[in-house]
């Protein structure tokens, strides 16, 4: 890091979480301990961690789940180019 920050590790303010599996709700759970935006993206309608993020979790979430991830905007969607 360029800036001193007293020895201490600053965290990032938004946070992308790809997958709500085990590992995915471990992460989102842990980054929001710390403060931090989440934007959840999982191709599930369902994912296995959702119900516990949704009890555990307080913060600002946002989620993408299943079909929802086509009301993402068109700009801040990836693409692959040819």
């Amino acid at each position: 890091m360029s800036t001193d920050t007293g020895g201490v590790a600053v965290f990032p303010s938004r946070v992308l979480i790809l997958g709500l599996g085990e590992t995915g709700l471990a992460s989102a759970l842990w980054c929001l301990r710390q403060n931090a935006a989440l934007h959840i993206v999982d191709t599930r309608d369902n994912p296995p961690g959702l119900a516990t993020l949704q009890e555990q979790g307080q913060g600002d979430i946002t989620h993408f789940l299943g079909a929802q991830r086509s009301v993402m905007p068109r700009s801040t969607a990836w693409s692959r180019s040819s």
